[in-house]
């Protein structure tokens, strides 16, 4: 830290250690952090060694959403896809490409357009739940509007599935939820 002397006989003068200071703080943390060693101030040190934990904690929990993140969406879509470009010697079968595209719909992810063409293809009685709770995360269609494919294949897969028309949102097919003998959370 660089000390001027003030107009009185040896004194540092206060204003230019505060300025140093205060770009001393101003610096970027990597340099900081790199000085840490050098630090012979305990109140500095001591600030670094908690700016060290808080960086450490925010990265960990940043790992750890991602983790969860890609473990609970992108991979089920990711295994749905690779089920659905297997050639046809090694196709997977109607319940394994049936449960995987029910992982896929769990949350809302970039998976939902093909797991409803599979659904529209190999869904059951219990693809019925999903395909509602699906409907959640679609963009709501006015009547007489226009919607996205993929909510077009959703319901054209309730339509199959349980004969009815009941209307293009969740709203309109949320009642139905309650009559389902197979009705789970998920």
């Amino acid at each position: 830290m660089m000390a001027v002397v003030s107009h009185r006989r040896n004194e540092p003068d206060r204003c230019a250690l505060q300025v140093d200071a205060a770009n001393h703080l101003m610096m970027p943390i990597a340099t900081i952090i790199a000085e840490y060693g050098r630090a012979r101030s305990p109140k500095l040190r001591r600030r670094l060694w908690i700016a060290t934990k808080i960086a450490t904690v925010l990265a960990l929990t940043a790992g750890l959403l991602f983790g969860a993140w890609w473990w609970a969406v992108l991979r089920p879509y990711r295994q749905l896809q690779a089920m659905t470009e297997m050639p046809a010697a090694l196709a997977a079968s109607p319940a394994e490409l049936r449960a995987a595209a029910h992982a896929a719909l769990r949350f809302p992810g970039p998976g939902a357009h093909d797991a409803y063409v599979v659904l529209l293809r190999c869904g059951d009685a219990s693809s019925v739940p999903v395909l509602i709770r699906s409907l959640r995360w679609q963009p709501h269609t006015p009547p007489n509007g226009v919607m996205v494919c993929t909510k077009a294949h959703c319901l054209e897969a309730l339509h199959r599935l349980t004969g009815r028309d009941l209307g293009k949102n969740y709203e309109d097919w949320a009642p139905l939820l309650d009559s389902l003998p197979t009705s789970r959370s998920s």
